[in-house]
């Protein structure tokens, strides 16, 4: 079994351990790729972080002269998500991409099969 780096924060841990299984049962997290699943997994719990606090403070602030502005992490939360969305699709954890996977593992075992190609894992 994997295990998560020990300068993880304990909710990107969480991730880490939600996560860990599937990808290792799909060779997705093979050493080359723990930092990177590591990020991504301290990116989630960025995400909620900022998403808590967002929630607690308000997502649009007043000044001491009455007019509203946006609260500065929300810009750096939809920054977040955006990246956190293209790494998930990265380690194929969104339907689409990871449809896309096994749709070119299924082509690259029947080519394999046929002997068009040697099957490497």
């Amino acid at each position: 079994m994997h295990q998560p780096p020990e300068w993880l924060h304990q909710t990107a841990a969480a991730c880490w351990q939600r996560l860990a299984p599937t990808l290792a049962a799909h060779g997705r997290l093979e050493p080359l790729f723990e930092s990177p699943f590591a990020l991504l997994c301290q990116l989630e719990a960025d995400v909620r972080e900022l998403r808590e606090q967002l929630g607690a403070e308000g997502w649009v602030l007043a000044a001491p002269t009455g007019r509203r502005y946006r609260h500065p992490a929300a810009a750096a939360y939809f920054v977040a998500v955006r990246l956190l969305l293209r790494m998930y699709g990265d380690f194929a954890l969104m339907p689409p991409a990871a449809l896309a996977l096994e749709v070119a593992e299924a082509r690259a075992a029947a080519r394999a099969r046929r002997g068009d190609l040697k099957l490497v894992r």
